[in-house]
């Protein structure tokens, strides 16, 4: 059996001792939590907007499969690339954000304090480019 495995000590057992959670020594008891490790075939380092698609397919595929799964038993997505994808678009989203703020707020002061929309307008352009 799968506590005859973890508890013999085998070599072949060690990378899984964390994956399967009893609340006996030694694996002893009802199993109580297990995980399941899943590898998907995406080029990691590749770039947030590449790996957006993946993202969201796992994403609709947790979703459907807690639909359906008994309380305490939902499936969960934990992955160091997904956080480091979620921080990248963050700080994408959040960097445009700040720079269309900043070129607004600097249309309006130069409008207001000049009253020239040429003036203000060819200074928006030049601050973009």
């Amino acid at each position: 059996t799968a506590a005859y495995f973890l508890q013999s000590g085998a070599a072949a057992a060690e990378p899984y001792l964390s994956d399967v959670g009893t609340p006996g020594k030694g694996y002893d008891g009802r199993i109580q939590f297990m995980r399941n490790r899943l590898r998907i075939n995406v080029m990691s380092s590749a770039g947030p907007h590449a790996l957006e698609p993946d993202f969201e397919a796992w994403k609709d595929f947790v979703a459907e499969v807690n639909q359906y799964a008994p309380s305490g038993a939902k499936l969960l997505m934990v992955s160091s690339t997904w956080t480091q994808l979620a921080v990248e678009l963050g700080v994408l989203s959040s960097t445009l954000q700040a720079l269309g703020l900043a070129v607004g707020v600097a249309l309006a002061s130069v409008l207001l304090f000049t009253q020239n929309i040429v003036m203000a307008l060819l200074m928006v352009i030049s601050t973009i480019l």
